[in-house]
């Protein structure tokens, strides 16, 4: 692993983090903030509030191994799979800006950070 690859790694590993954040959270979090011995979000709304906290770790990890294919095979589609997926992302927290949107920003953020890295660096090595 090159100092390109590590640095790649750095913001899709941060967003992975806090992607399992948003899903680790919920078991903890009470629904009604500070009061004691209500319940969480996960025994208040059910286990299926899980996959909507999900989401963005599974697109993190879409553009991770979009990114790998890109690096691996040039593919230009991979490329453009992972640009949407980060552009859905900030779409979603645009959108969200008032529920979870603040909570999705970071993610959609290191995952432009992340591309935004393979690209510059594919253009500094072609010209």
């Amino acid at each position: 692993m090159d100092k390109r690859d590590r640095a790649v790694g750095v913001p899709l590993g941060l967003a992975a983090l806090w992607s399992v954040g948003l899903v680790v959270v919920p078991f903890f979090l009470s629904a009604n903030g500070a009061i004691p011995d209500s319940p969480t979000l996960v025994q208040q709304n059910g286990i299926k509030f899980l996959w909507l906290a999900g989401i963005p770790l599974l697109v993190v990890m879409a553009v991770g191994l979009s990114l790998w294919r890109y690096r691996t095979s040039r593919s230009r589609y991979a490329l453009v799979v992972a640009w949407t997926l980060s552009g859905l992302m900030v779409g979603v927290a645009l959108v969200g800006i008032l529920t979870v949107g603040p909570l999705v920003f970071p993610v959609a953020v290191l995952l432009i950070a992340a591309v935004t890295l393979v690209v510059s660096d594919r253009d500094r090595r072609h010209s």
